[in-house]
């Protein structure tokens, strides 16, 4: 107990604001923050904004909470900063965290993930075409996902999940024709079966 309390009353006792204020002290102390603080944080009211500023903070760690905590409440705020964090991050944790809730966030992100996808890092093509994958109806997608299925023989499976993730049956004869090639081996044979089957081809 604190003062008397528990540490939900404790923490109750405190404004949003403040709770948030208080993520960068414990990382700064090398304590983690208490799940029941960041519980609160998630079921309250408000608050996305002040996590938002926090994803600009210079400890990787306070931007990692602040990620997933507005990912926790389902918040689209604070998302081009959060693409902005994918493209220009090494640490691979925050990369991923980044995509994962991109990929949430698809649509909102698209026109800005294709404004920088041809002179991206290419270690960082997958997650984009991930994220674009998650997106519907636009032919410059499309395109995109099936040159990228075409150029990369040596991820035929990753490629072929896309595929089938977007969901459009115009990419069927590009499936069909990769298919029938006797170099693919049994396990890309399986995917693309599945794909094909999944967008109704036979």
């Amino acid at each position: 107990k604190l003062g008397g309390k528990t540490v939900l009353e404790y923490f109750n006792q405190f404004s949003v604001r403040e709770l948030i204020g208080a993520i960068a002290d414990y990382v700064e102390a090398g304590v983690e923050p208490p799940c029941e603080m960041l519980n609160i944080i998630v079921d309250a009211d408000g608050g996305e904004e002040e996590l938002a500023s926090l994803l600009y903070d210079e400890n990787s760690l306070v931007v990692l909470y602040a990620m997933r905590l507005l990912s926790d409440k389902n918040s689209n705020v604070g998302i081009d900063q959060i693409f902005n964090i994918m493209l220009n991050q090494k640490d691979e944790t925050i990369v991923e965290l980044a995509t994962e809730i991109l990929i949430e966030n698809a649509n909102d992100i698209k026109d800005e993930i294709l404004s920088v996808y041809y002179t991206a890092d290419e270690e960082l093509l997958p997650n984009l075409e991930e994220i674009l994958a998650s997106t519907k109806g636009d032919d410059r997608v499309l395109d995109l996902l099936v040159n990228a299925f075409n150029n990369n023989p040596d991820k035929l499976l990753f490629y072929t999940q896309l595929l089938k993730k977007y969901g459009d049956e115009r990419v069927l004869d590009v499936l069909n024709k990769k298919i029938e090639d006797p170099a693919i081996d049994y396990a890309d044979y399986q995917e693309l079966r599945s794909a094909i089957e999944s967008l109704g081809g036979a």
